[in-house]
């Protein structure tokens, strides 16, 4: 399965969906679904564990805390960045894990995450990290609106438009407006 594929399918899980519910959100029939279920391997759950792990800000064989709040959260959220190709299974001396760190260094130049608290932080990064390496920046207005959709929806995020703001200051950072 594609990393993609494994991420929706750990979306539906944790969701806690019935067949017919899975099989809509995954654009399946019942049987497809099912199908589908029946074709998850130990590996495939392990990578969909690792990426439910690094949407919590955690990495291999730590266990969530969620009354922990680290001493400075937009640090050890531009960390959780740098680290997530690595934790979606990544070569840890990638080229794609040095251009990590070289956005989550200048992530924390421009103070794309400030201001945010570490439940909007770590969900941003993830997010935005995940878009990166598998939708392309592109998707990160994409995802933006969404975020900001959730003011409305109730959802995850403390500060929904504060990072809807955030995640369009990374697209602006990584894709620059041309000059006329």
């Amino acid at each position: 399965m594609s990393t993609a594929e494994l991420a929706a399918l750990g979306e539906v899980l944790a969701a806690d969906h019935n067949v017919e519910q899975g099989a809509a959100r995954l654009g399946l029939d019942a049987a497809g679904f099912r199908a589908l279920l029946r074709s998850v391997t130990d590996a495939d759950l392990a990578a969909i564990r690792a990426m439910q792990r690094a949407a919590t800000g955690m990495s291999t064989g730590e266990t969530f805390d969620p009354n922990h709040t680290p001493a400075d959260p937009v640090a050890a959220a531009l960390d959780l960045f740098a680290r997530m190709p690595v934790i979606i299974g990544r070569e840890p001396d990638s080229e794609i894990a040095t251009v990590y760190e070289d956005i989550a260094a200048m992530m924390g130049r421009e103070g794309v995450l400030d201001g945010l608290d570490w439940n909007d932080a770590r969900r941003a990064v993830a997010a935005m990290a995940y878009d990166l390496l598998e939708r392309g920046a592109d998707h990160l207005l994409i995802r933006a609106g969404w975020m900001r959709a959730e003011v409305r929806n109730g959802g995850p995020l403390h500060e929904p438009v504060r990072v809807a703001e955030a995640v369009e200051r990374l697209f602006n950072l990584l894709v620059p407006v041309p000059s006329s």
